[in-house]
């Protein structure tokens, strides 16, 4: 059975990311995609223009290839009140973008295995064991989204989600735009050449898919290329044990207010590409090592996490009671803009 030192399951934004980097470290990870190419999941296409910690989208994806356009502000509304924020994003061709990232994390050395869905992880001795592939690892990161089989062997279930439904619709606009409803229901647009990205959501424990793509298509009319995918809404949980880090989708490292996990995701996969680098030049796979991982990517995001996820409860609270939101609403316009502007929160 062979052993590698490193192997990554899932080739979504997280896991090519963090092979990329720890392959420029001189290690070569094992990249396991269930699908035949990259995973992409349906989202917004949209990535902050915003630097944390010194770490910004260009720093980590270090190309411009399938970026698209810039948009510096965006409306947030609730019936008939709307607030205008700066709200910098680029917005890209997801699949243009992972497909340079996995060239560059390839250039560096990194292994893909595509059509290879991991069923079960089993441990044995210091050792995790991949199947049915039968492969060894010293250390298993799990990229593997929101159905991630790394989470459950964690025993970290998903407490709560979200379900959005997005397509694309032929249309010119220059601002991001968001509406909240009072049914735990959002929508939104991005603004991409020649067209925006759309969708409607619910954050609805039992939504119904059925309902969002009616909803889709009354909301926007005629879209196209339509595709639906969970998002988890929630707080990250703990994201390492022996010899198993999770990062992404996987380790809910998403911004509970937006859905938003690109720009997230690529920096925890960054900081997890360190941990592991320093994990392999001592040997040590051991959850105490490992946990540097945890400590950087919450000093790094943790508040944004946590201040996303109590700005969206706060929101669908307020939501609840129709006839009283549109005046808090309005009342709270200002503080609500400020918060937009100040706080890495959607």
């Amino acid at each position: 059975m062979p052993v590698e030192d490193v192997v990554i399951i899932g080739a979504g934004i997280a896991g090519i990311t963090a092979a990329k980097f720890i392959s420029s470290y001189g290690i070569s990870p094992l990249v396991l995609e269930s699908g035949k190419t990259l995973s992409t999941k349906a989202c917004g296409d949209g990535v902050h223009d915003k630097s944390v910690e010194g770490m910004d989208f260009f720093d980590l994806y270090e190309s411009k290839k399938g970026v698209l356009r810039h948009v510096s502000k965006g409306d947030v509304s609730f019936e008939d009140v709307e607030i205008t924020f700066k709200y910098p994003i680029y917005t890209i061709d997801k699949m243009a973008v992972q497909r340079e990232i996995a060239r560059q994390a390839r250039r560096n050395g990194s292994k893909f295995m595509f059509n290879s869905k991991v069923t079960e992880i089993k441990r044995s001795g210091k050792h995790l064991v991949i199947l049915p592939q039968k492969i060894k690892a010293k250390l298993v990161i799990g990229c593997d989204g929101y159905y991630s089989i790394c989470r459950q062997f964690l025993k970290q279930p998903i407490k709560q989600s979200a379900f959005g439904v997005r397509g694309y619709l032929k249309k010119k606009s220059s601002r991001v735009k968001i509406w909240y409803a009072a049914d735990d229901g959002y929508a939104w647009s991005f603004p991409k050449k020649g067209e925006c990205n759309v969708g409607v959501g619910s954050m609805m424990s039992t939504h119904d898919v059925g309902d969002l793509l009616v909803l889709l298509k009354e909301f926007f009319g005629k879209v196209s290329k339509v595709k639906g995918a969970p998002i988890p809404t929630e707080v990250p949980p703990k994201t390492y044990a022996n010899n198993m880090m999770i990062v992404g989708d996987a380790a809910s490292q998403v911004l509970s207010a937006s859905g938003g996990g690109i720009l997230t995701s690529m920096i925890c996969a960054k900081l997890c590409a360190d941990v592991t680098d320093e994990a392999v030049k001592r040997g040590r796979y051991d959850s105490r090592f490992l946990k540097n991982y945890e400590d950087a990517w919450n000093e790094v995001l943790g508040r944004s996490f946590r201040k996303s996820y109590e700005y969206l409860r706060r929101a669908f609270d307020m939501l609840e009671h129709k006839s009283l939101a549109r005046i808090s609403f309005r009342l709270m316009s200002g503080v609500i803009q400020k918060k937009l502007e100040e706080d890495f929160v959607v």
